[in-house]
């Protein structure tokens, strides 16, 4: 109940915050409206007295009740990570703890930021070198412009209190991709990220696989980070270009050949018709 109240002490000021910015882009006059709801009244002609509900109060209140229903394993929020203090805009940022699965190894806390873009997760060089990771091999980091060659290691992250194994490369910033993302059901405003616990499986596992799995696992896979041994579409996760499954392209490759031979046998018996008809009217005088 205490972790409850001090999430909703937490929550409060981004409410507050988000409520004064609609006040501001909207021009209501918090002094002659002070909750938001009185404007509505004198617009709709809704009286007070039929209908004294609150809204934004009974807002907050769901809000709320659904946090005390449901704790998020961490919240995130919208900023610039280190390494991209010059960007225009902000981007969603995590606080994460990456760390080897040697026993008593080291642990570096870093604000992430949250890639939907990519597949891997990332951290600079010098944070990879202290953790002693171990060494997975070489993988094909694939840019816009450029592919470029990069090792990849396995390592642990733990997200609030919840730790999973994932592969990690080399990148000049620390980011988390949508390998780890997928793991979680996320509520995102313009102020705040809540990540929440997930239930979802990854492509190809079972319901007793999923608990067990890597999150972040790229290794057999068809990704922009695949490795060059299987990048065909017979890798285990991989999608086409039009986001169909291996399994979903197999059946529409039996699909299309089942057509093809059946219109061949069409094909054959409308010749054998044909010829047929040909040679009886030769016969006949």
């Amino acid at each position: 109940m205490e972790e409850v109240k001090k999430l909703t002490n937490l929550m409060l000021p981004h409410l507050q915050t988000l409520l004064a910015r609609q006040r501001r882009d909207y021009g209501i006059d918090e002094e002659a409206f002070p909750n938001g709801l009185a404007r509505q009244r004198k617009d709709y002609g809704i009286d007070k007295e039929a209908f004294p509900v609150d809204l934004p109060k009974l807002r907050k209140r769901r809000r709320i009740e659904e946090l005390e229903a449901e704790v998020p394993v961490a919240i995130g929020y919208w900023g610039k990570p280190t390494a991209l203090e010059g960007a225009k805009y902000d981007f969603l940022c995590i606080q994460a703890t990456l760390k080897s699965n040697k026993p008593d190894s080291l642990s570096f806390t870093e604000e992430f930021m949250v890639d939907s873009g990519s597949d891997v997760v990332t951290a600079r060089q010098e944070i990879l070198d202290q953790l002693d990771l171990q060494l997975i091999g070489t993988i094909q980091s694939r840019g816009v412009h450029t592919t470029v060659e990069k090792q990849l290691y396995k390592a642990i992250l733990r997200i609030g209190k919840q730790e999973a194994e994932i592969e990690v490369m080399p990148e000049p910033y620390e980011s988390i991709g949508n390998r780890v993302m997928r793991h979680f059901r996320h509520v995102i405003d313009s102020t705040v990220h809540y990540w929440l616990q997930g239930n979802r499986l990854e492509p190809g596992e079972s319901s007793g696989q999923g608990s067990g799995s890597a999150l972040g696992s790229t290794s057999g896979e068809h990704t922009s980070h695949s490795t060059p041994e299987l990048t065909g579409e017979s890798a285990s996760g991989a999608e086409s270009k039009d986001g169909s499954s291996p399994e979903e392209l197999m059946k529409q490759e039996k699909t299309e050949r089942e057509r093809g031979e059946k219109v061949g046998e069409e094909e054959k018996e409308a010749e054998g018709e044909d010829s047929s008809s040909t040679s009886s009217s030769e016969k006949s005088p």
